[in-house]
Order: C-alpha cells, then structure tokens, then sequence
C-alpha cells in the first residue's frame, strides 16, 4: 500500500499537482494523528553540520521499528514554506503552533537543528547530539558557502543567495568569529539550559564519540528508545559514519572530520574562539 501511495504522489507531482502527506497536513493544522502509544516523545536536539542527514536515517529507521511517529519539521515545514510565507524562522512557527505540532506521546522530533522555546518543552525527553562548535562553525563555511544545495523553495532561495554570496566574500577566520556570536554560542547556550532545566530524561551523545564509536553510539540511541535489535544496529552502522576520506569543499559531506578547527583557522582565531565559547566548550565537554 506504501509503495502504492509513493507511486501516486511521484505521479501527481508529475503533473503538476501537488498532494500533501498527512505529516505536511498537519504542519498546517489540517490533521491530527491519533496516539495509540504510552510511549514518551522525544525532541532530537542537534545542530547544522553536525551529521544531521545520517541521524535524520537512524530516526526513520527507529519509526520504522517501533510504535514512534518521526515528525522531521525541518523538512516539512521548508516543503510549506511557500504556502506559508515563511522566509527561515521555522521554530518561530513552531513555537507559536506547539498545541498542534507536539504530543507528548509516541512522537519523535528531528533532527531539530535550533533551540525550541514551547510552553510544555520541559515535558519532554530529549536527545542532544553535538557537535565541536569549532568544527561546526568550519564545516558551515564551506557548505553555506559553497556546497549546500539550493531550497526548492522562492521564499527561501534569496536569502540563500545573499547569505551565500556574504559568506564568500569573507575569509573562513573572519566568518567563524563572526557567526560564533550570531549564531553558535546562543544555540548551545539555550541547549545547556533546555537540558538543564528539563523534567524528562535527556541524553547527550557527542558527534566525536559518533564518528569513533558509530556501533556504540547508535545502540545507546535505540536504547533511549527502548529498541534492542543487534541486526538493526549492525545495518545501521554500516551506513552512518559521516567521515568522508576526500576533502571536497563542493560536496555537501565535505569531510566530516573531528578537530579542523585547528587546521583550517590561523592561530590567533583560534585562540578568540576558544576564549568566545570557552563556557560553551566546558559544558558540553569540548575540552
């Protein structure tokens, strides 16, 4: 039925009509799921370049493998954004439609790149998956700068442009020192408070101990899941490693690579950033 279902959307939209799933539906406050689950929701809490597209793989795969509903409003809501005039801010939207976008049963969300600030968010178990801010900071240079793909979205596309062509009129170091007050150091900053402050159990896995020990990591987050399933975990690890040997600053998985920060920015940056981010880096253990 599935594949049913899937030949029928690629047919629509191949004729110009445009069908929405029920999970775009409910971006639009046009369904709502029925929760057949006692299980616990929980917020995948992570950051751009910090192998989201490979979490985003180990999440469906989980929804795949038990009674959980994956809700990626990354995704679903950039698929809408046209329809609903939004330029970038999504967790804006998310946060202001929270009464219909979360259920603290049987749903997980993510990768949910940025902070979310919703009435009942301590209600809530969460994973936070992160990255060096060092190493997040030089691999967005690169693909927002260079490789990321362009949004199917008008809405969006501009200001993709303008920050593309910003971002390439500047130096890696000046855009690292930049960006990691604009945009890193709140990010973590409010990460550090939603898992301090949160009445759920939360789990925090490192993108370092990932890349090292993918076997490790993905069993502790199907276990946070309650899944034990050896098979699932030896299938998934054969896929999810987001190192690439070649360093290509035109592919989207550039390199992947732990500790670039100390390769690709000069001394002196260096030693601002960490003086910038030293309280971000004590915290979460990036030193």
């Amino acid at each position: 039925m599935n594949k049913i279902k899937k030949f029928l959307f690629i047919f629509f939209n191949f004729l110009g009509i445009k069908l929405l799933t029920r999970k775009q539906k409910r971006v639009l406050n046009r369904y709502k799921p029925k929760i057949n689950t006692n299980l616990e929701s929980v917020i995948f809490f992570t950051t751009h370049k910090a192998a989201s597209n490979f979490t985003n793989e180990i999440l469906k795969i989980t929804e795949n493998s038990s009674d959980y509903i994956l809700y990626d409003y990354g995704a679903l809501v950039g698929s809408l954004s046209d329809k609903l005039n939004l330029e970038n801010d999504f967790e804006n939207y998310l946060n202001i439609n929270y009464k219909f976008l979360f259920n603290p049963l049987g749903e997980i969300y993510g990768p949910q790149r940025m902070p979310l600030k919703f009435p009942n968010i301590n209600n809530y178990k969460k994973i936070f998956f992160l990255r060096d801010p060092r190493d997040v900071l030089v691999s967005a240079y690169y693909s927002f700068g260079y490789s990321h793909v362009e949004p199917k979205s008008k809405s969006l596309l501009k200001g993709f442009n303008e920050k593309r062509a910003l971002i390439q009129n500047q130096s890696i170091d000046e855009y690292v020192l930049k960006e990691s007050k604009n945009w890193i150091e709140p990010i973590y900053m409010e990460y550090k408070d939603l898992k301090e402050n949160s009445d759920k159990v939360c789990l925090y896995i490192k993108y370092s101990k990932f890349v090292n020990d993918t076997y490790g990591c993905i069993e502790e987050i199907l276990n946070f899941f309650d899944i034990q399933n050896i098979d699932l975990i030896k299938s998934l690890t054969r896929v999810a490693n987001p190192v690439s040997d070649i360093e290509n600053k035109n592919l989207h998985k550039r390199s992947g690579k732990n500790n670039q920060w100390k390769t690709h920015l000069t001394e002196e940056t260096q030693e601002k950033l960490n003086k910038e981010l030293s309280e971000v880096l004590k915290y979460w253990q990036f030193v």
